[in-house]
């Protein structure tokens, strides 16, 4: 009897194999799922399968990402060694501004009618108007 890949268990027992570290193929022997079924159910999307299966790959490498950062971070301080402090910090500074952006990001909001071309050139011309509005209301200077 084959496992249905729509039950819910089954699905959490395959999401559980992947996060294990586990391969399609050795997924598909333990749970006695043939390769032509996993196939017709992943290519045409049955249910979400496709999704289902890439958010749970997904989901292993945050897991393994989350344990070596929280590793890296969490070593001891070698204050002898340059690489390993640039390594810390990078790692320190990455979380930062990935979890806190709103303390930490470096993204800034871009508008496309304020790029850096346009607020020159707009400056410009308010700048060259306001210079001849000034002298057209200024009388000429005294000459002596």
């Amino acid at each position: 009897m084959e496992l249905s890949l729509q039950d819910t268990s089954a699905r959490n027992r395959i999401r559980t194999l992947l996060i294990e570290g586990k391969n399609i193929k050795q997924i598909q022997e333990e749970l006695g799922i043939s390769p032509g079924t996993w196939d017709t159910y992943y290519w045409r999307d049955d249910k979400g399968f496709r999704q289902f299966i890439i958010e749970a790959q997904n989901e292993r490498l945050k897991t393994i990402a989350r344990k070596n950062i929280n590793d890296i971070i969490s070593m001891p301080d070698r204050e002898d060694d340059i690489r390993y402090l640039k390594i810390k910090a990078d790692m320190t500074a990455f979380v930062a501004e990935t979890l806190d952006k709103e303390n930490f990001s470096k993204k800034t909001e871009e508008n496309t009618d304020k790029t850096p071309i346009n607020i020159a050139i707009n400056n410009y011309k308010r700048i060259q108007s306001y210079k001849k509005a000034v002298s057209k209301e200024l009388p000429p200077p005294n000459k002596p």
